[in-house]
């Protein structure tokens, strides 16, 4: 094997990623067609994230509106510093003799167990259009994430990873179409009650989700779809109900660089594909031996704006945020967790010096609960990512 440092677009690129940076590539000797037979590539990068939390919400990386109090909201200002974000990956790109290319990846952060912990985001393998492992979801549109700092994004971000069985079909250049079967894992709560014990189930069938895809120049419209079985044993008695949802996303150039982001989404007993809902049991209730599942809808629109005059030398780049969501609930008023929210970004990121980003942002969110009573909550960020 030799060493090559080449300078490109990192293999998470390759694999529908989103960061740019330089890698370690490593060719094998032999080559097939012309091409090396084998290509491992590794990279990185380190980021901190200091953040100053009016509220003091426990989540240092994100901001997430479902932690906002409505009641008793008190100021407890926090400073909070991590490097939870920063990631390690390592991708293979493999020729067989019959000129057939297979490509492996697999990506770790330090965000397990809430904080510091490795945790394993990426481990899939990729041939023949066939998707199989950990992966991002059929579900999720990647190109709609807005460049932000908040880990989790704006509301209903449909950010999900979850093992899978993908295949993928290319109608053209421009269209395909995506379908897999995933993951059915679901939270539910077994009460009411706001405190009450969350649990986590598996269903019997695997959760079904498939995905329309347009590119056009300069932007993108995806359309996609899920339908999951929500269920759980309690003794004797198994509860049962069923999840569906869709979401319409997209992106498109306005005005030389600068690029417009949206989406939107509905549902029921999907909480679970959003990423600043899951882990809640928000996916479904048992209530009076009945399993209900709880609809949620909601969607935003982002901006970024390229500084081409002023900064050009430091890369200088701003977005801009509007998102709202919904948690419905008409069954069952006491449920505290039932609550419409609204949230509000705007950025300025830079790089300094080469490889270095850097980044300022501030997000203000509101929540009102199922009694009408209002929370609100803001939150400042700096970031700084070095790639290797």
């Amino acid at each position: 094997m030799k060493i090559k440092l080449l300078s490109c677009l990192i293999l998470t690129l390759l694999f529908n990623q989103t960061l740019i940076a330089q890698n370690l590539f490593i060719t094998s000797k032999d080559s097939v067609h012309g091409k090396p037979k084998s290509i491992v590539g590794l990279g990185g990068y380190v980021k901190l994230v200091a953040t100053y939390d009016y509220l003091g919400l426990p989540n240092g990386s994100s901001f997430n509106m479902i932690e906002i109090p409505t009641i008793n909201d008190v100021a407890n200002q926090t400073v909070s510093f991590n490097a939870w974000q920063s990631r390690i990956y390592v991708g293979n790109t493999y020729t067989t003799k019959k000129n057939e290319t297979i490509n492996a990846y697999i990506e770790g952060d330090f965000h397990g167990n809430a904080g510091g912990g490795f945790r394993l985001r990426y481990a899939f393998v990729n041939f023949n259009n066939w998707t199989i492992g950990l992966a991002n979801s059929a579900f999720t549109n990647l190109d709609v994430w807005v460049n932000i700092s908040d880990f989790d994004g704006p509301p209903v971000g449909t950010w999900v990873r979850s093992p899978q069985i993908k295949y993928t079909l290319n109608l053209n250049e421009s269209n395909q179409f995506n379908f897999s079967i995933e993951d059915p894992v679901s939270d539910y709560r077994t009460n009411t009650i706001l405190d009450t014990v969350i649990s986590s189930t598996k269903s019997y069938i695997p959760d079904v989700v498939s995905n329309y895809r347009h590119q056009f120049d300069g932007g993108n419209f995806q359309a996609s779809g899920v339908f999951r079985a929500i269920s759980y044993k309690n003794g004797d008695q198994r509860q049962q109900t069923y999840g569906y949802g869709a979401t319409f996303s997209g992106t498109f150039k306005t005005f030389k660089r600068d690029t417009f982001y949206y989406q939107a989404l509905a549902g029921k007993g999907i909480e679970r594909y959003l990423v600043g809902l899951g882990g809640y049991g928000l996916d479904a209730i048992s209530f009076n031996n009945k399993l209900v599942a709880l609809p949620v809808y909601g969607g935003y629109v982002g901006y970024t704006h390229i500084w081409s005059h002023i900064g050009s030398t430091l890369n200088m780049n701003s977005s801009f945020m509007y998102g709202y969501q919904k948690v419905d609930n008409k069954l069952y008023d006491d449920y505290a967790d039932v609550f419409v929210g609204n949230y509000y970004s705007a950025n300025l990121f830079f790089m300094p010096i080469e490889r270095i980003n850097m980044g300022f942002e501030f997000i203000y969110g509101d929540k009102k609960d199922y009694e009408n009573n209002l929370g609100r909550n803001h939150r400042a960020y700096f970031t700084m990512e070095y790639y290797f």
